[in-house]
């Protein structure tokens, strides 16, 4: 198993997932969390709760049940709130994704003690997914693609219709050098594809061997990609 790097922090403990390398970490409490490539999250377990952020990248977990310390994840502006479960978060700006696996889960703006914070919130069930942003209001609630949610744990990433500019910045991600959308063509064109995250040759090459796109190496080391010979036809990979 990988070790996460891990530093003592002001409020709980930071561990990060560099990027490429996909982690799994088991906390104090039997709780197991894996961490995405270029991912982090801050923990504090205490007696009466236990509080974990999601500072950035995509985090799965696997909640110890314990229903006297409830298990909260901050995503943005909201918190997470469980006694024990599995669910997977995304964090991308201020763009935050929660689908629930198996269980039950409030999301809401109230800490996991603060009074009224499971009776405001927004009730989950397995199989959905809520999509919401930093600073706005309203939570969209919608069925979860599980397969999609989770490739990345089987170390493949699996996209559904996504524009080439969003691929690459998820590939980016497990990238040994700095991956950049160097093409405003890459917006328009869509793709339904699984990456695998290993095999032969480079990530750089394996992407544009499946995709309509092209990579190439600049002399600062970052690798510019661009709509490639195929970019006027839809490129598509069977999802199974």
């Amino acid at each position: 198993a990988l070790t996460p790097m891990l530093r003592t922090a002001t409020v709980g403990r930071l561990y990060e997932s560099a990027p490429g390398r996909i982690v799994g970490v088991t906390l104090g409490d039997g709780s197991r969390v894996t961490l995405d490539a270029g991912s982090a999250v801050r923990v504090a377990l205490s007696d009466d709760a236990r509080r974990v952020t999601l500072e950035r990248g995509s985090a799965y977990f696997d909640v110890a049940h314990d229903v006297a310390r409830p298990f909260r994840v901050g995503v943005a502006d909201r918190h997470v709130i469980v006694t024990g479960t599995r669910f997977v978060t995304s964090l991308t700006g201020d763009a935050a994704e929660v689908s629930l696996l198996q269980g039950r889960i409030v999301i809401g703006r109230g800490d996991v003690r603060q009074k009224g914070a499971l009776v405001d919130g927004l009730v989950m069930k397995p199989g959905e997914r809520a999509v919401f942003r930093s600073g706005e209001p309203d939570i969209r609630k919608a069925s979860a693609d599980v397969e999609t949610a989770t490739a990345w744990r089987d170390h493949k990433l699996v996209f559904r219709d996504a524009p080439l500019s969003a691929v690459i910045a998820a590939v980016a991600r497990y990238s040994d050098a700095p991956l950049v959308a160097a093409d405003p063509e890459l917006n328009e064109i869509r793709v339904t594809a699984i990456l695998p995250l290993e095999g032969e040759g480079s990530l750089s090459e394996r992407m544009a061997a499946l995709l309509p796109v092209r990579a190439e190496r600049a002399s600062d080391g970052h690798i510019l990609t661009r709509a490639g010979l195929r970019a006027y036809r839809r490129a598509v990979t069977p999802v199974r």
